[in-house]
C-alpha cells in the first residue's frame, strides 16, 4: 500500500471584493459551507486604484496521520511525498491564464463557518463562529447588554459615528428636536436637559457584527460615547433607553441592548497569518488545471515529535506578482487592502477548486501521501554474481515476515533485535553440509552469517551477492536460515540461483497475465493483497515435459499498476513511474503481488486495473492488454 489519501477537515474562501453596490467590500462574509474555493484578483472595477482579492483555507488532520505512522502504516519522515491535491472546478465565469499560486502554511488558528454565498457576501459571521478577511475566529456572546457613559449632553449638533470592523464609517447627526432637518437621520428626543426619552439608531449600510459606536460634541471635542465590537450583522435597532440628567460635564450611564452581540479574534494582517518559512508555487498555464503540489516540507514540519509547527493548515492565494497592486500612503496594509506594490494592474479572475463539501467522491481536496514500499524478494531470481554485470545487479535481496497469529511481529517483540541470516546447499528444500560463503553488500569479503536490516515491524531483509561456488550439480539449491540468538528459527523456502546469460538481440516478449486472488467485490474499510501472475505468451513445454510440467510464474522486476473507475473511465490512480514509484509492483517466491487501501474508492461503483511492464530495451513502460474488473461495496 504505497498511497494513502487524507481529506479536508476545513476550509473556507476569505475576501475583500466589493458587494454589488461596489462600495461595502464583504470582508465580514463567510464561505465555510461553500462546495468551492475560490481565488482571484480583480483589479479596477470599483474605482481606477481598488483591488479585490479572494484566497481560502484549508486544513487535514493530523492526528489520524500521526496514528499511521505510529502503527507503522505509514513510513517515516524522509520516505514519503506529501501531495497537496485540489481538483479544478468548472464554472460560467471568466477563466485567468498564465498565472502562479502559492502554498504556505496557516499560522493562526481559525474556524470553518457556516456561510455558503460567494456572490453577493450576504452570509456574514452574524451567528459568530468562522473566519473572514479581517477575523480568523469568532465567539457568540449575544444577546448582549451594555453600558454606555455619557460625558455631556447630546445637542443639535452632535454626531454619532459607527465604525465596523472592516473600516465603513456612517455618520448619524443628532435631531434634537425631530424634525427631519436634511441631513439629520437619527432621531434623540427630548432636547432638553433633566429630562427622560428614548432614542433609535436603525443602520443598515455597515457590517455590524463589531461596531465601534463613538458620539463626539464638535464644539468641545469631548467623546460623549464609546462602544466596542457591539452588534451584529443586517438590519438591526440598537436602542437606547431610560437616560437623563444629561447636564454638561455630568456622567450618567444606563443599559443599552443589542438584538445580537458578536466578538472576534482579528488576523495579526487582514487576510490571513502565514509562516513565509516554506512557500510552495505552481504555475497555471490555461488557467483549467488541477492543483498538485509537493507540500513534504510543510507536513513534515506539523508531524515532528518535538517542536512541531501547530497544524492550522494551508493558505492558497496568487502569489504577489499576481494579486493586485495597491500602494497605501503609509506603506502598511489598509482596514481591508493589502499593501502590494509589486503587484499586477490587472485581473486573475476567477479560479476555482471543488471544496470538501463536495459531491463528487474524487474531486474532494485530499493529501496524498506517495510512497515506494514496494518489497523485492529475490529468492525467485537470484542471481549469481557476473563480472560483466555491474555490481548493484550482482545484488540479491532476501526477506523474512515475522508473522505471529497473522500479524506482523518484531522478534522479540524488540525493534532491536539481532537478527541474522546463513545460506546453505540443497538438493531439494532441506539445508545440507555447513553454511556457504557470500559477500555483503558493498564487501569483498567472504561472510557465513550476516546480520539483517529490520525494514520495519517484523520485516527483516539482506542485500547479498554469492559466487558460482555456492552451488553445484548435486546442490544447485540455496536455502536461507535465520538465526536469532544462537538459535535458528526460521527455513526459507529453497531457490536455485541462476547465472547470467545475455542476450544477442532485443527480445520482443509479449506477456499473459492475470490476478490470482481478485474477488468480484470488496468492502471500502478494508486493505487488500493482490496477486498478480505473469508469464511469456506462447510458453509451450515439449511433448516429454508437458504432463509434469506447469507454466513458470515469470517475476516481473519492474511494473506498475493503474486503477480506472469503469463507468466513466476516471483515472482514480495513475501509474506511479515517476520519482516516487507508489504503484510499482512487488514480488516474492511467489511472484508479483501490491497492496490497496480500498477506503480511497468511493463505494457503488465498478473499478479495473491495468499494468504496465518496463521494457529495458526500449526504456519505457509498455502497458498490457488485460483489464481486470471488480467492484467497491460498503
Amino acid at each position: 500500500m504505497s498511497i494513502l489519501r487524507y481529506t479536508a477537515s476545513l476550509d473556507n474562501t476569505i475576501t475583500n471584493a466589493f458587494e454589488e453596490n461596489l462600495t461595502t467590500r464583504g470582508t465580514g462574509s463567510n464561505m465555510g459551507l461553500a462546495d468551492t474555493l475560490e481565488v482571484f484578483s480583480i483589479y479596477a472595477q470599483a474605482n481606477s486604484a481598488s483591488v479585490e482579492l479572494s484566497r481560502f483555507l484549508i486544513q487535514f488532520p493530523t492526528s489520524q496521520i500521526s496514528t499511521d505512522r505510529t502503527a507503522g502504516t505509514l513510513p517515516a519522515s524522509g520516505s514519503v511525498t506529501w501531495k497537496l491535491k485540489l481538483y479544478n472546478a468548472p464554472h460560467y465565469n471568466p477563466v485567468p491564464r498564465s498565472f502562479d499560486l502559492q502554498v504556505s502554511a496557516v499560522s493562526a488558528s481559525w474556524q470553518e463557518g457556516t456561510g455558503l454565498d460567494m456572490e453577493g457576501y450576504t452570509d456574514l459571521t452574524d451567528d459568530g463562529i468562522g473566519s473572514n478577511w479581517i477575523a480568523r475566529t469568532g465567539t457568540d456572546v449575544g444577546p448582549a447588554t451594555a453600558t454606555w457613559t455619557f460625558t455631556d449632553k447630546p445637542n443639535e449638533a452632535t454626531t454619532i459615528k459607527l465604525t465596523d470592523y472592516e473600516g465603513t464609517e456612517v455618520i448619524f447627526e443628532v435631531d434634537n428636536n425631530n424634525d427631519g432637518a436634511s441631513g439629520e437621520n437619527v432621531a434623540m428626543d427630548p432636547a432638553t436637559n433633566n429630562a427622560t426619552g428614548m432614542a433609535t439608531i436603525l443602520f443598515s449600510s455597515v457590517n455590524a457584527s463589531a461596531l465601534k459606536i463613538t458620539a463626539t460634541n464638535p464644539s468641545s471635542g469631548v467623546v460623549l460615547l464609546t462602544q466596542d465590537k457591539a452588534g451584529s450583522a443586517g438590519n438591526k435597532t440598537i436602542t437606547l433607553s431610560n437616560y437623563d440628567n444629561w447636564n454638561s460635564n455630568t456622567t450618567a450611564t444606563f443599559p443599552t441592548t443589542f438584538a445580537g452581540g458578536v466578538d472576534y479574534t482579528a488576523w495579526s494582517s487582514i487576510g490571513g497569518d502565514y509562516n513565509p518559512t516554506v512557500v510552495k508555487t505552481q504555475s497555471f498555464d490555461t488557467g483549467l488545471e488541477d492543483l498538485e503540489i509537493d507540500v513534504s516540507d510543510i507536513v513534515e514540519k506539523w508531524l515532528l515529535g518535538s517542536n512541531p509547527w501547530p497544524n492550522y493548515g494551508f493558505g492558497v492565494r496568487l502569489t504577489d506578482t499576481y494579486e493586485g497592486y495597491f500602494s497605501s500612503s503609509t506603506g502598511e496594509n489598509t482596514a481591508t487592502e493589502i499593501h502590494n506594490t509589486s503587484g499586477a494592474q490587472d485581473s486573475y479572475y476567477t479560479k476555482k477548486f471543488f471544496g470538501r463539501g463536495t459531491e463528487f467522491f474524487f474531486k474532494r481536496p485530499v493529501l496524498e501521501a506517495q510512497f515506494n514500499d514496494t518489497k523485492k524478494d529475490d529468492r525467485s531470481s537470484f542471481i549469481l554474481s557476473s563480472s560483466v554485470l555491474p555490481a548493484a545487479d550482482n545484488l540479491n535481496k532476501l526477506y523474512l515476515y515475522n508473522y505471529v497469529r497473522g500479524r506482523l511481529r518484531d522478534v522479540a517483540g524488540s525493534d532491536t533485535a539481532a537478527v541474522s541470516v546463513q545460506l546453505f546447499q540443497s538438493s531439494g528444500s532441506v539445508p545440507e553440509g555447513s553454511a556457504k560463503t557470500f559477500k555483503a553488500s558493498g564487501s569483498d569479503t567472504g561472510v557465513t552469517t550476516l546480520n539483517a536490516t529490520r525494514e520495519s515491524t517484523g520485516i527483516y531483509y539482506v542485500n547479498i551477492h554469492a559466487e558460482s561456488s555456492v552451488v553445484s550439480t548435486t546442490y544447485p539449491n540455496l536455502v536461507d536460515v535465520w538465526t536469532h540468538s544462537s538459535a535458528q528459527f526460521f527455513t526459507g523456502s529453497a531457490f536455485t540461483p541462476k547465472a547470467h546469460s545475455p542476450y544477442q538481440a532485443k527480445s520482443d516478449k509479449t506477456y499473459v497475465m492475470t490476478m490470482t486472488n481478485l474477488r468480484t467485490e470488496y468492502r471500502n474499510d478494508q486493505t487488500a493483497r493482490l496477486r498478480v501472475y505473469a508469464r511469456e505468451k506462447n510458453w509451450s513445454p515439449n511433448i516429454y515435459t508437458t504432463a509434469n510440467s506447469t507454466p513458470e510464474n515469470l517475476t516481473i522486476t519492474s511494473g506498475s499498476y493503474r486503477l480506472l473507475r469503469i463507468a466513466d473511465e476516471l483515472e482514480v490512480l495513475p501509474y506511479g513511474t515517476g520519482s516516487v514509484k507508489y504503484s510499482e509492483l512487488s514480488y516474492d517466491v511467489s511472484g508479483n503481488y501490491f497492496d490497496l487501501d480500498m477506503s480511497i474508492l468511493e463505494a457503488g461503483y465498478q473499478y479495473g486495473f491495468k499494468f504496465s511492464i518496463y521494457d529495458d530495451f526500449t526504456q519505457t513502460y509498455v502497458e498490457q492488454p488485460y483489464l481486470f474488473k471488480f467492484r467497491v461495496i460498503k
